[in-house]
């Protein structure tokens, strides 16, 4: 074996354990009673495993027989409000970047390139730079603590990037595909939706599950704009650390859950994201 073959499996181990040891422990950590907490790192294996807080999560709050502050509720309503912003803001991104990616792949117009370039160009501008402005433009819209206030901000920060993705996509379908649906009488309409989109598929899954993973775990934007009644977990989540405890078991429960998804996304659209990003980075 060359020496550069084992120094690649060497450098890939290693991070794969860096990756996977924090999962495995929160894992390991979610199903341990919390009394044997300390001991665990000590063990490989929890002395008991319990699903006593995946049960509080999901159904209800209770322990030893007493009820315990009220997470279950909470926990089920910050799932709920992470799922409806990011789906929502998935198909909006998604809908957008098709219609801008094709006028600007496909459509010739006064400014195209400039109008382009300004929106690429905010995409290196940090979320603390606008934070102040966006609350005061949210706050006035009476929008504050509301879906539509993050569905809005993610979609104005991720739109550029799927803009430029999708704009990559079509311009790597050459105009003879187009003009031969044209001569079998597609309308411009047409051709996009029954012609292009179907070849440009790994695009459209590379664009939706970005946005829905970059949704799902934002964390200081709803910690400004929807701290209360339609907070997402990863806010949730940060009110398990208390002045007085720190709810370790709920914590790491919690985040297994909040794992799932992502992982489920990104284990059935692997092959898609791949192709995707390899084929929407290159200008065609």
């Amino acid at each position: 074996m060359k020496k550069r073959s084992v120094i690649v499996i060497i450098g890939s181990v290693f991070i794969l354990l860096w990756t996977l040891l924090p999962i495995g422990w929160s894992v390991l950590s979610s199903i341990t009673p919390e009394r044997d907490l300390p001991s665990l790192s000590r063990r490989l294996v929890p002395k008991e495993i319990t699903l006593d807080n995946y049960k509080n999560l999901l159904f209800e709050s209770k322990r030893a027989g007493v009820t315990i502050q009220t997470y279950g509720p909470r926990f089920r309503q910050a799932l709920v409000n992470s799922t409806v912003v990011a789906f929502v803001t998935m198909c909006t991104v998604l809908f957008l970047s098709i219609i801008s990616g094709y006028a600007f792949s496909r459509l010739k117009f006064k400014g195209q390139k400039v109008i382009l370039l300004s929106i690429l160009a905010t995409m290196p501008i940090p979320v603390v730079a606008v934070l102040i402005p966006l609350y005061k433009l949210i706050s006035a819209w009476g929008l504050i603590d509301t879906y539509w206030s993050l569905i809005l901000i993610y979609g104005g920060a991720f739109l550029p990037v799927s803009i430029w993705i999708m704009t990559n996509h079509f311009n790597s379908i050459p105009l003879a595909i187009e003009d031969a649906a044209k001569v079998d009488g597609c309308s411009r309409i047409g051709t996009l939706f029954k012609i292009l989109l179907p070849i440009i598929r790994p695009g459209l899954f590379v664009v939706s599950v970005l946005t829905f993973l970059n949704s799902w775990v934002q964390f200081l934007m709803p910690l400004v704009f929807a701290p209360n009644k339609v907070k997402p977990l990863p806010v949730l989540i940060s009110e398990f650390v208390t002045k007085y405890s720190v709810e370790y078991g709920l914590m790491n429960a919690a985040g297994v859950i909040a794992m799932i998804p992502p992982i489920i996304l990104v284990i059935f659209f692997q092959k898609y994201l791949i192709s995707g990003l390899a084929r929407g980075a290159v200008k065609g």
